[in-house]
């Protein structure tokens, strides 16, 4: 096997698109989670307009499965001079689509994108016909020979240790619980009921997990993904008051249109997904060993803590593996850091806090707090990090990472009357990394942090 290789060469009248393989990882004893073997190489896309010519060389990952199975589709359009065959991506970087017509013309239009979260994306559309293919199937059908026909292959046939290395590889936290794991997620609701009935929550939190069971899916669950996204940036507000500056915190969240959410799609794409509803996603964490919880009923995943986003889902993906049990970290025994420091008295010593008297459950919410929650207990914009900055078994937050000044004109319209920011502060707030969630709650909330801070 010599590299590089020329996998596939696409030209055409007015441009062509080539792909070479510089490395290819896992063979012959381990495929990729996209179907055959992973690869990397060198794309380039030239195109011509009356613009002028549009070029571009990038580094691409792929799998030897999604070129066995362009192979197929462009052989078939070959042969009946018709149809379409589609280069698929498990990275979502690359789309091509080759359309054949009777009369062998071949139009070749496709989109190129490296990094998902910036609008960098170059379209192309090349004109070709029928005498350029039989080049590109034959350096097809020289990569099959040499590392096997995968095209069968597809993402669902992933491996639950296959999932958990991708997401890893792309800055995730995860792992898998096996389906039977539900019969340890029933007996903590029940249990739930059974103990905790004075919180007030206990009973409608069980009934909704009944609610959603079994879940509506349409296809039958192998197996639970347990994902944790990379913590966000903490930072701050500074405002401009008559007797000084007043800071508000800002617990971790995502600026620059970071959007781990939509990554995770992309590295998620061809598994069969369904929403774990109505289960609470930290429970999932902690059977799953990913994570454990505090005495603040909060869920820690390593050096993240709990500064980390959560998610669980229903997978396809077969799965036999062990269920660990959800009972809270051996550090905060003889500790009570958290329940101290708690400004509303939510935290007991129990495992179960009562949700009613958690002021993130109130400030994460639209609406009036109520009066029973200290003036003084607001300090951050949303959310409480009381529990959290005081456990020892927490990173610190550097909220002076990410701040942002606002003048006394701008500070009187935050904190003025109304729910809505004007369009030029709502803006300024935009491009600081705010987004519609913050937007909706944050004239109430700024105002509830600045009179807690000058009282």
């Amino acid at each position: 096997m010599e590299l590089p290789m020329t996998a596939l060469t696409l030209g055409g009248n007015n441009g062509s698109v080539s792909l070479e393989i510089a490395e290819v990882f896992g063979f012959p004893d381990q495929t990729d989670y996209g179907g055959g073997y992973g690869a990397y190489g060198l794309l380039r896309i030239l195109t011509e307009t009356i613009r002028g010519e549009h070029s571009l060389s990038a580094k691409h990952w792929f799998t030897t499965g999604e070129l066995n199975r362009f192979e197929k589709e462009l052989a078939r359009c070959y042969e009946t001079l018709s149809g379409t065959a589609t280069l698929e991506n498990c990275e979502n970087e690359l789309e091509l689509t080759l359309s054949v017509g009777k009369t062998g013309h071949v139009t070749i239009v496709g989109k190129y994108q490296e990094f998902s979260e910036f609008d960098n994306v170059l379209h192309f559309q090349i004109e070709s016909d029928q005498t350029y293919i039989p080049e590109a199937l034959s350096q097809l059908r020289h990569v099959r020979e040499v590392f096997g026909d995968h095209a069968e292959e597809k993402s669902t046939m992933q491996t639950a240790d296959q999932v958990v290395q991708a997401l890893e590889a792309a800055g995730f936290k995860a792992a898998f619980l096996p389906i039977s794991a539900m019969e340890q997620v029933k007996e903590h609701y029940d249990t739930l009921e059974r103990r905790a009935p004075e919180t007030g929550t206990a009973k409608a939190v069980a009934e909704h997990f009944r609610s959603n069971q079994p879940p509506k899916l349409e296809f039958e669950p192998q197996s639970i993904l347990v994902i944790a996204l990379p913590p966000g940036q903490a930072g701050k507000l500074v405002l401009a008051r008559r007797g000084g500056r007043v800071e508000v915190p800002i617990l971790p969240f995502h600026p620059n249109g970071e959007k781990p959410e939509e990554r995770l799609k992309e590295l998620l794409a061809g598994v069969q997904l369904g929403h774990t509803r109505g289960i609470s996603q930290k429970l999932l964490v902690a059977l799953s060993g990913l994570g454990q919880y505090g005495r603040n009923n909060i869920c820690f995943v390593g050096d993240w803590g709990t500064h980390c986003g959560l998610d669980a889902l229903y997978t396809d993906i077969s799965y036999e593996g062990p269920v660990y049990p959800d009972v809270r970290m051996k550090a905060c025994e003889g500790c009570s850091l958290c329940r101290v420091a708690c400004p509303t008295g939510a935290i007991g010593e129990r495992q179960v806090i009562d949700a009613n008297r958690c002021l993130t459950m109130r400030n994460e919410n639209p609406g009036r707090v109520p009066r029973w929650v200290p003036k003084s207990a607001h300090h951050v914009l949303i959310g409480c990090a009381r529990c959290q900055e005081c456990c020892p078994m927490n990173p610190k937050l550097d909220y002076d990472s990410h701040v942002l000044m606002l003048d006394k004109a701008e500070t009187r319209r935050l904190l003025s009357p109304g729910k809505k920011c004007p369009k030029a502060l709502e803006q300024k707030l935009r491009a600081f990394g705010l987004d519609d969630w913050h937007l909706r709650l944050i004239k109430r909330n700024a105002r509830l942090v600045v009179e807690a801070k000058e009282a």
